[in-house]
């Protein structure tokens, strides 16, 4: 899982899909603090404070990727998956958490739905998953916020506007992509 943060998605695998080995699990995110809580959780996987764009994986050794809504160096992902490995991308819809973009700024931008096949992959599937995400406290509303890149690039100002706010809701829409490595 790259950006693995503190590791939700593993643990989710661990536990949904029972055949997976989860000490071939592994996690990498370049926060400290992240992986630490992600170890503490799944102590069984593999984790390390990294970044996407060199992963300190051996050359072909890895079955799949997880890269939602990460960055990461399509050559590095090559390079570490088998040939006919697999990887799955989550990238922002159009309308993805426009509500708390409008809270935050001004002028809100779409997302650029636009997303080009990796070099040396072949897209095997396609889906794009949309819903509705109500916050009703300080502290949920605080929770999307610092996980979003949004926190870093606006200022504490209106960081407190808009955790102040009563509720806060916002569309989720986002593409999954389902990728195999091309030999």
């Amino acid at each position: 899982d790259l950006g693995c943060g503190e590791g939700y998605y593993l643990r989710r695998l661990a536990a949904d899909w029972p055949h997976a080995t989860v000490p071939r699990l592994a996690g990498l995110d370049i926060s400290r603090a992240a992986v630490r809580l992600a170890a503490r959780a799944q102590p069984t996987a593999h984790w390390a404070v990294a970044s996407s764009y060199r992963i300190p994986v051996a050359d072909a050794a890895m079955d799949g990727l997880l890269r939602l809504f990460a960055p990461a160096d399509d050559a590095e992902c090559r390079r570490v998956l088998r040939p006919g490995g697999w990887l799955l991308t989550a990238t922002p819809g159009p309308q993805h958490l426009l509500g708390l973009k409008q809270a935050l700024y001004a002028n809100p931008q779409l997302h650029d739905e636009a997303t080009a096949t990796p070099v040396g992959f072949q897209l095997e599937a396609q889906r794009r998953v949309t819903g509705r995400l109500r916050l009703e406290t300080p502290q949920a509303i605080a929770d999307l916020l610092g996980m979003t890149p949004f926190y870093w690039n606006v200022d504490q100002a209106t960081q407190a506007r808009v955790l102040a706010l009563p509720c806060l809701e916002t569309p989720l829409d986002f593409v999954l992509h389902l990728y195999r490595h091309q030999a």
